[in-house]
């Protein structure tokens, strides 16, 4: 999961047929820095759980390769 300026943003399941997929972006707001490899490791999680949860077949799928 790219993570800073620039990153380029992950995707979603495409639109209708012919168009770009959608981008999608997590703004998160870190009351406590101290470590940011655990605020990275805490985002992917729930990126993890939101795509269980409510992504399509090809978000899980995309979602499963990524991790593999």
């Amino acid at each position: 999961m790219p993570v800073g300026p620039g990153a380029e943003p992950a995707r979603v399941s495409p639109g209708p047929e012919g168009e770009r997929e959608p981008s999608v972006v997590l703004y998160v707001h870190a009351l406590s820095m101290s470590d940011a490899d655990a605020v990275r490791a805490d985002g992917r999680q729930f990126e993890r759980l939101a795509v269980a949860a409510f992504g399509s077949p090809a978000d899980r799928a995309r979602m499963k390769e990524a991790t593999s």
